[in-house]
């Protein structure tokens, strides 16, 4: 398959064991364990607070880390696929705000 030439190279590139990685992906568990949320059955004032104490703030807590992938992506990609660098932008202007 083309997806395993890349994901060689990939790896040939970063210097790590192909291996590695497949078993990595392959043995991968959550690092917490949250419950399977029904989001369908909560009501909208419910959710609302949900997204607002729970999502926002996972957001603001990992905003420099999301800024930087964001503007990686934006960089490599940003030519061909110009909504990467709108993303970017977005969450540079949220973190000043």
């Amino acid at each position: 398959m083309w997806w395993r030439k890349i994901r060689e190279n990939a790896c040939l590139k970063a210097n790590i064991d192909v291996d590695d990685v497949v078993n990595d992906l392959l043995n991968n568990k959550p690092k917490n364990d949250a419950p399977n949320l029904n989001f369908k059955d909560w009501s909208a004032e419910f959710l609302a607070d949900y997204i607002v104490y729970v999502h926002h703030t996972y957001i603001r807590q990992n905003l420099a880390i999301i800024n930087e992938f964001a503007d990686k992506v934006a960089n490599v990609h940003g030519q061909h696929e110009l909504k990467t660098i709108e993303i970017a932008k977005f969450f540079l202007q949220f973190q000043v705000n």
